[in-house]
């Protein structure tokens, strides 16, 4: 069943958190808030598990509703059936990894073959032999994998992931990307995923809703997001993005017009319509797999980024060629 939110907003003493929001959740997905600190989408999320309560709108999944302003209705936490998985873990330190897997099904009075379903849970992510280890006694990443075991040990409808691996390093952030989205699927979970991380978003995501200020700015899947964003601050934010001064129609229209850095070619297109641009390389920075190369073309205002298999000395003058059909034009002003 899809999550479905509608007309939702929430303000703090005055400020708003989050502007009247449309959105649908699709059952199996897995869909990710993304945007930077404070700009709802943590708030929203809460208002979703009924840990903070909306001013206006409603939530349902399917036909029931968990929350409804007009109608009086707004469901407990305990009872709207939903998994979280926190950005501290939130793991009892007292009780072993079996009791903080156990908790949500006696708190639920679920005790019905408890041991089984608790060490089916830890198989899952491959901790049944820690059983009996406290939080203390484990990794940043097994503790992690504890904490999911305990949103999804209830079969919950929605599993909810607020900021998850931020509390972990570079290296086993990714390493925890990859098996918390496996698990995710293997499950068949639906999952609602909040994130500052666009490459958490992009890599893991069936459809990410942008998120600034309160408000959303676009919903879709990372490849329409990333090469068709409809606001400039979407361009921005998700990957690299190096802007064109606008024409006197475009100005007059409010259209920014846009590129990514390896849409920017060395070497003329063979078929392609082109602009050509004179460009001084400021600096070239070795990226391992690649060199970003930052350079001022002539005439244009902002500074671009392109991508080399090796390095340009800075101050190298040069053309670089950019396929007309490569120019994204927003219509949102900066």
């Amino acid at each position: 069943m899809d999550l479905t939110i509608r007309g939702l907003s929430k303000s703090f003493a005055g400020t708003t958190a989050l502007h009247p929001a449309d959105l649908t959740i699709r059952q199996g997905k897995f869909t990710t808030l993304l945007g930077p600190s404070g700009c709802g989408k943590t708030t929203l999320l809460r208002m979703v598990a009924g840990l903070e309560t909306p001013d206006e709108g409603s939530i349902a999944i399917g036909e029931e509703r968990l929350y409804d302003r007009d109608a009086r209705r707004n469901v407990p936490a305990e009872k709207r059936g939903l998994g979280m998985v926190f950005q501290d873990f939130a793991l009892w330190p007292h009780m072993t990894v079996f009791e903080n897997v156990a908790f949500g099904l006696r708190t639920g009075r679920r005790t019905q073959d408890l041991q089984s379903t608790v060490m089916q849970a830890l198989a899952k992510v491959r901790l049944e032999n820690m059983a009996q280890r406290y939080p203390h006694q484990l990794s940043g990443g097994q503790q992690q994998r504890v904490a999911f075991a305990r949103a999804v040990v209830t079969s919950p409808r929605l599993v909810l992931f607020d900021e998850p691996l931020s509390a972990l390093d570079a290296s086993l952030r990714e390493e925890m990307r990859v098996e918390m989205l496996s698990l995710v699927r293997d499950l068949g979970l639906t999952a609602l995923y909040v994130t500052h991380d666009q490459v958490e978003a992009m890599s893991m995501s069936d459809e990410i809703i942008v998120m600034q200020a309160g408000r959303v700015l676009q919903t879709g899947t990372p490849e329409q997001i990333y090469n068709r964003p409809d606001d400039a601050f979407v361009a921005r934010f998700i990957g690299r993005s190096n802007w064109l001064n606008p024409g006197e129609d475009e100005r007059a229209q409010g259209v920014l017009p846009m590129f990514r850095p390896e849409h920017l070619r060395w070497e003329p297109v063979n078929g392609a319509a082109c602009r050509t641009y004179d460009v001084e390389v400021l600096q070239s920075s070795y990226m391992g797999d690649r060199y970003e190369i930052h350079m001022q073309a002539e005439g244009q205002r902002e500074r671009w980024t392109a991508y080399h298999h090796s390095r340009i000395p800075s101050g190298s003058r040069m053309n670089v060629h950019l396929p007309l059909q490569r120019i994204h034009r927003l219509s949102t002003k900066l």
